[in-house]
């Protein structure tokens, strides 16, 4: 009974492994830019950092900021 029962575990995890492979991220469309909101005021050091990061981030992705 034990070992039916690690087959049927076996089994159902393979088929969870296979359903999941076929997940994949889409391209995004053109060369569209990425926005990024920051939810506090302008000048402010959560604005300075986020400005540093979306700097970094556009040349990394080869995306406007």
């Amino acid at each position: 009974m034990k070992q039916v029962a690690k087959l049927v575990a076996a089994v159902v995890a393979v088929g969870a492994m296979c359903a999941w492979s076929g997940a994949q991220a889409q391209e995004f469309p053109g060369g569209k830019p990425i926005s990024a909101v920051v939810p506090f005021s302008a000048g402010g050091p959560t604005d300075k950092v986020a400005r540093e990061l979306t700097a970094i981030m556009s040349k990394h992705l080869a995306r406007p900021s």
